[in-house]
């Protein structure tokens, strides 16, 4: 039997989980969050059988959970989760720590659990497609890496997101998986080190090239690229819709809100099939470091 699933949540990621695990015939639930008629307005929108504002009662209607609510709670309802014996999927940011990371992975051992987070960039056509090309050795050496992330939010949010842990932790961890090791040089961020809403890494790759990353929250015009500039090559893609170069066999065109949606729904499908005994989905070992990595951008910017 399919297990049980329930979501955390009940905003516009919630939805675009929601979505994909309907495609894809998870036995979905339940969903939750803190005000009891935003949560039945989302199931009865969604098709969701039951609505909450208790994780307890999540807990006792499912083996599975995905966490989906705003940042500052995944850390605790993952955790909570995990001491409840349920499996877990938490958005990423996971946890705000290497720290908080390894206590969630203790947590899942000590109550024969399984967790997951969520590294949706890895899953995104457009970055899979160039993770090929790297893999391929397509681009030659790689000799300079930009990466600039300025999502503009149509809709004001009760809560304010940590650039950092959030939009730059995606770029760092695609770093990591596609070059597997780089050293972290500087870290420069506004407000400091306080819930930042602009951010500026600087790393060396193993070869010795730079590596550049930033997130704003504060540009009034939308922008997503990543630039990869290798001796026989250059590529550049903004993960969702398109992947452009000098070299036009490795040019691709999609559909920006469908590849999102088909990267989430394949996500937690792996997540399912790790949950049912498939070796499938991203191992707590990347979060962790990834949570590593970014512990020591954070030391590098305290140093400032």
């Amino acid at each position: 039997m399919s297990p049980r699933v329930g979501v955390v949540g009940y905003g516009a990621v919630a939805a675009v989980h929601v979505k994909g695990l309907h495609r894809s015939g998870a036995n979905l639930r339940i969903v939750s969050g803190p005000r009891e008629d935003k949560a039945e307005a989302f199931a009865r929108a969604h098709d969701i059988p039951n609505f909450t504002t208790s994780l307890e009662r999540v807990f006792d209607e499912c083996d599975a959970v995905i966490v989906a609510s705003p940042s500052h709670h995944h850390f605790g309802q993952a955790h909570a989760a995990l001491e409840a014996g349920r499996h877990v999927l938490v958005e990423l940011p996971a946890c705000s720590s290497a720290v908080e990371a390894r206590a969630l992975i203790t947590a899942a051992v000590d109550h024969n659990a399984l967790v997951q987070c969520a590294h949706t960039s890895r899953y995104l056509a457009g970055f899979s497609r160039l993770r090929v090309l790297l893999e391929n050795d397509a681009l030659g050496a790689v000799l300079h890496v930009e990466c600039f992330r300025a999502p503009v939010r149509h809709t004001p949010r009760s809560w304010t997101d940590d650039a950092l842990l959030h939009h730059a932790a995606h770029h760092v961890d695609l770093a990591l998986h596609w070059f597997g090791w780089f050293e972290p040089l500087a870290c420069v961020t506004h407000p400091a080190l306080e819930c930042p809403q602009d951010v500026a890494l600087l790393a060396r790759l193993e070869s010795g090239a730079p590596l550049h990353l930033g997130v704003t929250y504060n540009s009034r015009l939308p922008v997503s690229r990543v630039t990869v500039v290798g001796s026989k090559h250059t590529v550049e893609t903004d993960g969702f819709s398109h992947l452009r170069s000098d070299e036009s066999a490795f040019d691709w065109q999609g559909d920006e809100a469908a590849s999102y949606e088909s990267a989430i729904r394949n996500q937690d499908q792996d997540f399912l099939a790790f949950v049912e005994g498939s070796d499938t989905g991203t191992p707590w070992s990347d979060t962790l470091q990834l949570a590593e990595c970014l512990d020591r951008f954070l030391e590098l910017g305290s140093e400032l």
